[in-house]
């Protein structure tokens, strides 16, 4: 099984539109709490795949970065936990890299800000008796060795540990062999090199992919909005988040899909929240998160990929919204001053 530990970022505050509700006398809700509670959707349970379990910690200290790529809480009562999409597209695609390379399953620790992961485990003596003759294969072994090594760690049960670190451009691998006489030391650093070289290779070749899948998940919006409608008065733009709708659990199939059209097509997958602002203020009037993953091809129109019927809803939401607010503030006329 192949785990996912995600961190998000620390020393940040959570908006007060997005903490639970204090304790405090009952009072009349603002016009913004109501537009808030008639735009964010319920939350569901999180979701554990077959062969992958994301582990996303939301913490009171979360803050969404401000501009695209944001972070949603869907609020029912407490706050629930979400599935982040680049954190468990990056897994997949380790567990891809790693089942091709005849590599056994190992744990992947993945930040959510794309700036580290780490892989560690231990590979049986079976599982390195096996991965021999493909490091041979690939060039980190000389073919004529592979029999002896085969022989050396089933006959003393060798175990190896792994611990793999890549962040930016730098990876670092460490092997450690558990079981090899004292005397076989020269084949006992002969075949930890190997690991490590091996290990390097799929390293660099994840975090290449791993960085695409970043940016094509919402990370080269961060501050930006995929599009804008500007009217006379009010602006519908939307915005790429960083987590799953609480609706959508994908399966294997779907995720080595989103995967095929990220890197080979050039495709983005997005989550994303329409929103409307009003010009004077850029005061945020409504919001509608869409419920499903939107698979972006490039150069496709919005037209393509964008419901109108979650169009119709978010406008929906406005207009209750601004009907709210001027009947609030129709109390002000100076007719009754």
């Amino acid at each position: 099984m192949l785990v996912i530990s995600c961190h998000r970022l620390k020393g940040r505050t959570v908006p007060a539109k997005f903490k639970p509700p204090a304790a405090a006398p009952v009072r009349t809700p603002s016009p913004w709490s109501v537009a808030c509670a008639a735009a964010l959707h319920p939350g569901h349970d999180f979701y554990l795949m077959a062969r992958c379990l994301p582990s996303l910690m939301a913490g009171d200290n979360d803050q969404p970065p401000k501009g695209g790529r944001q972070k949603k809480f869907f609020d029912k009562g407490k706050k629930e936990k979400a599935m982040d999409l680049y954190t468990l597209l990056t897994a997949t695609r380790g567990l891809q890299i790693l089942q091709k390379n005849s590599w056994p399953a190992l744990t992947l620790n993945i930040a959510e800000n794309g700036c580290q992961m780490t892989m560690t485990g231990k590979i049986s003596p079976e599982g390195l008796v096996s991965l021999l003759p493909q490091l041979a294969e690939r060039g980190h072994l000389a073919k004529g060795a592979v029999t002896g090594l085969e022989l050396l760690c089933g006959k003393n049960a060798v175990e190896a540990t792994i611990w793999a670190q890549a962040s930016g451009r730098t990876v670092n691998v460490d092997v450690s062999l558990n079981g090899v006489p004292q005397e076989q030391t020269l084949c006992q650093d002969y075949l930890k090199l190997a690991l490590q070289d091996d290990l390097w290779v799929l390293c660099s070749d994840l975090w290449r992919d791993a960085e695409k899948i970043l940016l094509q998940t919402g990370a080269r919006y961060d501050g930006a909005h995929i599009f804008e409608r500007e009217s006379q008065n009010f602006i519908v733009a939307a915005e790429a988040l960083s987590e799953l709708p609480p609706t959508v659990k994908p399966g294997e199939m779907l995720l080595q899909a989103w995967l095929a059209e990220i890197l080979q097509h050039g495709s983005e997958v997005l989550a994303i929240c329409l929103v409307v602002y009003r010009d004077y203020g850029m005061l945020r009037i409504s919001e509608f998160c869409m419920p499903e993953v939107c698979v972006i091809r490039p150069n496709s129109p919005v037209r393509h990929w964008l419901n109108r019927e979650h169009v119709s809803t978010l406008t929906g939401i406005a207009r209750r919204n601004i009907a709210i607010e001027r009947e609030i503030t129709s109390s002000f006329e100076k007719t009754k001053l």
